[in-house]
């Protein structure tokens, strides 16, 4: 038992250490995160005959505007 408690403990250590590496990550690359889901949500319901036209056009686009922006 005592074995299994010592166990869950590192577990949890690992998993802390993990998840705050993964949110530094995201916090770090905000920007790129915040134009992916722009790109996402611009394109999500584009035919898959017209996805890759789409997707260009809508990334010089976002890419335009965030240029803009700063």
């Amino acid at each position: 038992m005592i074995t299994y408690i010592k166990m869950k403990l590192k577990e949890h250590r690992i998993k802390l250490a993990l998840y705050s590496s993964i949110e530094k990550v995201m916090d770090e690359k905000s920007d790129i995160i915040d134009t992916i889901q722009a790109l996402y949500l611009s394109i999500k319901d584009t035919p898959i005959d017209e996805l890759q036209e789409k997707f260009i056009t809508t990334l010089a686009e976002v890419i335009h505007n965030d240029t803009n922006n700063n």
